[in-house]
């Protein structure tokens, strides 16, 4: 599963961070609204951990709207705060394993059932320089990568800021496109979120 933490506070994401991962999820924080927007609106995450007791009234509209298939965990005082968006749950802070597992095997199961996962290699170009690395996550606009950390960091270092060209196979046919990087992590192993500039991912999803 892959979770977006938005903690503008930077008061909670760490510990919430650290359960993640001790269960297995990949775990982006963003500390801005409009950071959380943009990877929201990449297709790419399953579930958002809420460490503040609003969003802006445009994330609050992705989370209703387009994105209402997003896990929305509120982290915070126990109490009722209306939201202008759908809410899985609410954990009080500070939470307990018990109470953080309880809430995330019930998340786990519903998106058990609707998460597609792929393992797809990758051939990852910036001019001559090459990287072989795998999708594992694909939406119609952007793809999760990743890498053996000993190789892809170097790699991003290097260029996360130039354009990319992504390469990979389907049966026989060859299919390339530009892409971008939107954020890279190195917990949880090194991955990287890329939004496609030139090309579709359509091959990729009809894995």
């Amino acid at each position: 599963m892959n979770v977006l933490v938005f903690d503008p506070s930077r008061t909670l994401s760490s510990l919430t961070k650290a359960f993640l991962l001790a269960r297995g999820h990949r775990v982006s924080i963003s500390l801005s609204d409009l950071d959380a927007r943009n990877k929201i609106e990449t297709a790419l995450f399953d579930a958002l951990f809420l460490c503040s007791a609003s969003v802006s009234p445009e994330t609050a509209d992705a989370l209703r709207t387009d994105f209402s298939h997003v896990g929305v965990i509120r982290v915070g005082p126990q109490r009722t705060i209306e939201t202008q968006h759908p809410l899985f749950a609410q954990l009080t802070a500070p939470f307990s394993p018990v109470e953080f597992n309880r809430v995330m095997e019930n998340l786990e199961v519903r998106i058990s059932s609707e998460e597609k996962t792929f393992d797809i290699p990758v051939d990852l170009a910036a001019g001559s320089d090459r990287l072989l690395c795998k999708a594992t996550r694909v939406s119609p606009s952007a793809f999760i990568l990743e890498g053996p950390p000993d190789h892809f960091s170097p790699f991003l270092e290097n260029h996360g800021e130039t354009e990319l060209t992504a390469t990979w196979r389907c049966g026989e046919k060859e299919f390339k496109i530009s892409a971008e990087v939107i954020f890279d992590e190195t917990s949880g192993g090194r991955w990287a979120g890329l939004r496609c500039r030139k090309g579709a991912l359509n091959s990729l999803l009809a894995n």
